[in-house]
């Protein structure tokens, strides 16, 4: 990776008294995210959505009141203020779906209505909602520029990636064969940072780098980080969301 500059707003320090509450409420951050994760990926009756012309934020309801016959509660957040148009423009527009196989997983749906959305969309699995943005927002370039606010004291790495991707909706993978890395106590406060920043001190402390995939990232030992960031360099990176 690039020589990075000195960072600042950063204090590093042992907050030793809050160290079992922040992991608790880290390890249920995680919870909630793999939950709504996993709604996602249930099968959605697709009848009810290929009647005609239909107004994105009734889709939206719509989608919500089928989890909710399931005994499942999923929000569906649109970041309006994102987008080129007005917010009552990208409420209102009209989504026309092809024929659709009778049941398909709810994120495949969720795309199929999102495509049509003027300049594009996507979502993000963010802060306990599903979150609607503009594609160019959930760019690996965007959610890199996206800040964190947080304090860790001794807990293990995959807690505190947890937490950074709880709060920016990136996506971040550890891999799995620094099991043993991720033991390794993590004690920061981020005043602000960019995830980008947030990534460097976490990972350092842990004495491992981070390598910026097409639209996540990837955590792992430096020399497999080397290792991954060549093969990168022989093929263009896209900006865009997937």
């Amino acid at each position: 990776m690039t020589a990075r500059p000195v960072l600042t707003g950063l204090l590093v320090c042992a907050c030793l008294g809050t160290a079992a509450p922040a992991r608790a409420q880290d390890d249920a951050r995680a919870a909630e995210t793999i939950a709504q994760i996993r709604m996602l990926q249930e099968s959605i009756e697709t009848r009810d959505f290929v009647a005609g012309p239909t107004p994105l934020k009734e889709m939206l309801t719509l989608l919500e009141e089928k989890f909710q016959a399931k005994g499942k509660n999923v929000s569906f957040l649109v970041q309006t203020q994102a987008f080129l148009q007005n917010a009552a423009e990208v409420m209102d527009t009209n989504i026309r779906l092809a024929a659709l196989p009778r049941t398909v997983p709810a994120h495949v749906l969720l795309r199929q209505i999102l495509s049509q959305v003027p300049d594009g969309a996507t979502f993000l699995v963010r802060r306990g909602h599903v979150e609607v943005v503009p594609a160019q927002t959930a760019s690996i370039d965007a959610l890199l520029r996206e800040r964190v606010l947080a304090s860790f004291s001794k807990q293990s790495l995959s807690s505190v990636l947890n937490e950074l991707s709880y709060q920016t909706g990136a996506p971040i993978v550890l891999d799995p064969r620094v099991q043993g890395k991720t033991t390794e106590a993590t004690t920061a406060i981020l005043n602000n940072l960019s995830l980008d920043d947030a990534l460097v001190v976490v990972t350092e402390q842990a004495g491992l780098k981070f390598v910026i995939l097409q639209s996540g990232i990837y955590v792992t030992t430096p020399a497999e980080a080397e290792k991954i960031e060549k093969e990168q360099q022989k093929r263009p990176r896209d900006g865009a969301a997937a």
